[in-house]
């Protein structure tokens, strides 16, 4: 029998990553959950913890009303996560409120602001601070989370700007550089959300750490200027800086904005989080053979004493080879468990599991049980944000048949409503570095793979030197992603135009247009992550560990439900609190060593509850209810467990966000140029505060822009109506010739397709015999407030309603449909076409 954390073949190892015992290493600001008082800048969105309304226990089946219960764990983890989950964080107002989840029972949770000011906070384990004093401009905020002699704390510092908010956090292009390297940094803010700031007086700042300026500042455009600022579209509210950055030696730099706002008749200044970017040094070929043989020779001494030293004196052996080294600056045992981990004195991470043979015992003879069923289904749910689904299978060369992902695809292939657009599952070394850096896109994410804690005795100045949130053991996950050291010789910041031109671990992060191409600079994350302690070596592959969730998390993750299916996946939580914390809402693993059958029928099984309709009602269930933590046959101690939200419905069929509310395009697949946005010029949304839009060549995309998304509709809806507004620069010269873009918007399933809108630039041409005579002239046009790269644009005078009656389509509870926004150019790619969408509804 093998172990998620256990290997069963020449290396007897358990890995150690969170999501899954590991079998050997062989293989912008998240929303709050809570509004916590910006004065209506955030709408505050649904509570995932308000579960104490009726519900069902998944082993007993029988309904009980219960209220949130503290999670045990053997060592605290504590987050903050509202305001932001991120060390810093904006307000409008001088009062606020923190939230956030603790792992474990504390005796009490306390806050300190840098003034003095104290109070409590309640609630376990979500839990919620009473009204916080803040002053105007920064203040940092401690929270301290003690049980017994344990403490643990988290920190934010807080930017109060009164009577303004960003629109979302600063942003950069790439995110890490390298010492040595002189790199045009593309930085990024949106001011689209609060009006009252000064156009154009946006301004870039250096600072240091102690938030004091330093140089002169940089102006921010959002003149659409790709070649001079970066910005992409001219007045969208989103201002861009180019700045030429010499990377010198390393450590962390410190950027924020500042803009004007009017106060009356006067004006005063708003400052934006702090954006921090570390500098490191390249990792050479030589590190990265030098650690693997290190590597090599402790597990080649664990495997030669194990069958007369035992199991403690063997992992005992393999830690004093590693010792001997002159390049390990701290090293240990995993608490409780069989890895060995080490902190080299190039700050690099390595972690080596070793789990004893067979460590597993014999299969479970009832792993599955009788769950029970339920009636009824809990209130206030909160729905789960995109339903693309991820699966993960990093190991599956050594867990084999026992790989949940395998029935968890094909339970998803026969599932038609919902509907999930499925990943995978990604095998092997094709769960790579990359593919977890891109779990924020997904709705559920599914992992079946090796994992562990490793790092508790690493020392508090390691810890606060990686920027780690938590200061106890770390929890993680082996990747299938191959350690290559030969690929260190890769030149960093070399030029590109796509992850392809790359490399292996490394990604094309576009800054500029050259002749109409888009322009990069190759940023390799493998070798940042090694050196900022987001990741590990092991023998032959990468695992990754909670800063790695929540640094690669370009948005928050659409309140996702996260199955962790390796060893200690979630034995204090500090996986899931970063997980948690950059958006995701119902977070599964496993509380200590697990073997592969029970992992995979737990897997299995709460995939089918949480996606599948219960026969007897009807209706698929809730996370909670979904969920049943039950223990291990083979090992008591190891249960599976739930972190998070409780009434997390992912059985949704309708069409998600469909008026793009959430200010992300979350539950829509993007192709070419599709984005939301809150405002072009004077263009606002016909209702709420977004709209999308889509462009034929805005920016950095050449030809085209879809937005998409296959969902079910119900039985008694009888329309599709959309609200649509068109932009171009071929009005008018080009009237009546042969470059016609076009905006198509259908609706199709197997059986056929509907027209929504199908237009081009001659059916909106004025009909007046200057431009063409067969012209159309159906909407009328008027000089655009927002011009393209080439320079006059005419606009629709209005917005348009187009709807189409779905009445003997068959498409209402007929199965899976997909809608399709498309906008494409025709004959040419350099004058380009924009159009603005709202108001979907299917009614």
């Amino acid at each position: 029998m093998n172990f998620r954390g256990l290997r069963l073949s020449a290396f007897v190892l358990c890995l150690v990553p969170f999501w899954a015992c590991s079998s050997g290493d062989t293989g912008s600001t998240p929303n709050a959950p809570i509004n916590w008082g910006d004065n209506g800048s955030n709408p505050p969105n649904p509570n995932p913890w308000a579960d104490t309304t009726s519900q069902t226990d998944g082993a007993s089946g029988q309904d009980t009303t219960s209220t949130a219960q503290a999670i045990d764990s053997p060592e605290m983890v504590l987050k903050i996560v509202s305001p932001s989950a991120y060390p810093y964080a904006t307000a409008t107002g001088t009062t606020g409120f923190l939230s956030g989840i603790v792992t474990g029972a504390p005796d009490s949770i306390t806050w300190q602001t840098e003034t003095g000011a104290t109070g409590s906070a309640t609630g376990v384990p979500f839990w919620k601070t009473g009204a916080i004093p803040l002053n105007p401009g920064d203040n940092a905020v401690v929270v301290t989370a003690t049980r017994g002699q344990e403490v643990q704390t988290d920190k934010v510092t807080i930017t109060v700007n009164r009577g303004f908010k960003f629109g979302s956090r600063l942003r950069a292009r790439p995110n890490v550089l390298f010492s040595g390297q002189n790199v045009a940094v593309v930085f990024a803010i949106n001011a689209d959300l609060y009006m009252n700031y000064v156009p154009d007086s946006l301004q870039l700042i250096e600072v240091d750490q102690s938030s004091n300026p330093l140089g002169n500042p940089n102006s921010m455009s959002d003149g659409g200027d790709t070649s001079v600022s970066g910005d992409e579209i001219e007045q969208d509210g989103i201002y861009t800086a180019r700045v030429n950055i010499n990377a010198v030696g390393t450590g962390t730099r410190y950027f924020r904005v500042t803009c004007q706002v009017k106060e009356g008749v006067g004006v005063s200044y708003a400052y934006s989080e702090i954006l921090e970017i570390k500098v490191v040094a390249p990792v050479t070929p030589t590190e990265c053979e030098q650690i693997v043989q290190l590597h090599q020779n402790a597990r080649a001494q664990y495997d030669s004493s194990l069958p007369n030293a035992g199991q403690k004196a063997a992992v005992q052996n393999a830690l004093t080879t590693i010792q001997g080294s002159g390049q390990v600056a701290e090293s240990g045992i995993t608490q409780d468990g069989h890895g060995v981990w080490v902190r080299y004195t190039n700050g690099i991470l390595g972690a080596l599991p070793l789990s004893p043979t067979g460590y597993r015992g014999g299969p479970s003879t009832d792993a599955t049980g009788d769950l029970g069923t339920v009636d009824g289904g809990l209130l206030n749910t909160v729905q789960i944000g995109s339903r693309r689904a991820l699966l993960l299978s990093p190991a599956q060369s050594d867990i084999g048949a026992m790989d949940e992902n395998n029935e968890i695809a094909q339970m998803f292939n026969e599932v038609q409503c919902p509907y999930y657009n499925v990943t995978g599952p990604l095998q092997n070394s094709a769960a790579n570095l990359s593919s977890f850096q891109d779990m924020w896109k997904y709705g559920v994410i599914s992992i079946a793979a090796h994992g562990d804690t490793y790092f508790d005795e690493l020392s508090l100045e390691a810890k606060e030197a990686y920027g780690w949130f938590h200061k106890g053991a770390q929890e993680l996950i082996w990747t299938g992603e191959p350690i290559n050291c030969d690929a260190f010789n890769n030149q960093v910041g070399a030029s590109c135009t796509n992850d392809a031109t790359c490399g292996a671990g490394a990604r094309c992060v576009i800054q500029s247009l050259s002749g109409g191409t888009p322009q990069g600079v190759c940023v390799d994350y493998v070798q940042a992550d090694l050196r900022s302690g987001r990741i590990a070596m092991g023998t032959n592959t990468y695992g990754i560990l909670p800063s790695f969730v929540m640094f690669h998390a370009k948005e928050p993750y659409p309140n996702s439900v996260v199955y962790l299916g390796a060893c200690r996946s979630a034995w204090n939580g500090s996986m899931a609190a970063a997980l948690f914390g950059m958006g995701a809402r119902s977070i599964l693993g496993y509380t200590n060593y697990i073997s592969n059958q029970f992992a995979h029928d737990r897997g299995v099984d709460f995939f089918d509850r949480i996606i599948r309709q219960d026969p007897n009602t009807g209706k698929a269930l809730t996370s909670g209810q979904a969920h049943s933590e039950l223990p291990d046959p083979d090992n008591p101690s190891a249960k599976f467990r739930l972190i998070g939200a409780r009434n997390l419905d992912a059985s949704n069929s309708e069409i998600i966000n469909e008026s793009f509310e959430t200010g992300k395009s979350s539950g829509w697949f993007k192709e070419g140029d599709g984005r939301v946005i809150a405002q072009l010029g004077e263009s606002v949304p016909v209702s709420g505060k977004f709209m999308g839009i889509l462009s034929t060549g805005l920016g950095y995309t050449q030809t085209s822009g879809e937005l998409s998304q296959t969902f079910c509709i119900p039985e008694g809806r009888t329309k599709l109506s959309v609200w649509w507004r068109f932009f171009s620069e071929e009005f008018l010269e080009f009237c009546g010739s042969d470059y016609q873009d076009e905006f198509f918007v259908t609706l199709e399933n197997t059986q056929g397709m509907v027209y929504v809108v199908k237009t081009r630039v001659d059916d909106i041409c004025p009909q007046d015999g200057l431009w063409c005579t067969w012209c159309l002239g159906l909407y009328e046009l008027e000089p655009s407030d927002v011009h393209f790269d080439k320079g006059d644009a005419y606009k629709m005078v209005d917005w348009v309603k187009s709807e189409v009656s779905l009445v003997g389509t068959g498409m209402p509870g007929g199965g899976p449909v997909t809608l399709r926004l498309f906008a494409s150019d025709t004959s040419d790619s350099i004058y380009d076409s924009v159009v603005l969408i709202d108001g979907v509804k299917i009614e």
